[in-house]
């Protein structure tokens, strides 16, 4: 399997990415599993554990200077592939499909978050976890 991968190959327990960095491309899994840890203060969240095929990240292609909010690491030995921007525009042109699946995943984590803060928040936190604030609109960069 290690000859049919081309991303970069993690140890049981490796971190792939902190919380707290600046983010600049988003991980697919090759081989392998993977978790997603949050701290906050001295208290340890996993947010879930994932296998080939999932990818996190996807915001810090969007947005720059992208904070990580949760820690990677390497459940068993890991296969990664880092995705920066350019490769992540690139493949969009090549495969327009590519960024309909990314959606659908943001998608998905979406409703999950919407369905768990109802489950949790009353009713006016809830309104405004969904709606935000707008955002403000900047000129090209």
């Amino acid at each position: 399997m290690k000859e049919k991968a081309i991303g970069r190959w993690y140890k049981d327990g490796e971190v792939i990415c902190r919380q707290g960095e600046i983010g600049d491309c988003m991980y697919l899994i090759q081989h392998g599993n993977i978790e997603l840890i949050h701290r906050d203060g001295s208290k340890e969240f996993c947010l879930g554990e994932f296998g080939v095929g999932s990818f996190w990240g996807e915001d810090a292609l969007l947005e720059r200077d992208f904070v990580r909010k949760a820690t990677s690491r390497a459940v068993g030995e890991a296969c990664v592939l880092s995705i920066e921007r350019r490769m992540f525009l690139s493949r969009i042109h090549e495969d327009p499909s590519f960024v309909l699946k990314v959606m659908q995943q943001m998608s998905r984590r979406a409703q999950a978050l919407q369905a768990a803060l109802m489950r949790s928040a009353t009713t006016e936190d809830v309104v405004e976890a969904i709606a935000g604030s707008p955002p403000a609109i900047k000129g090209p960069d």
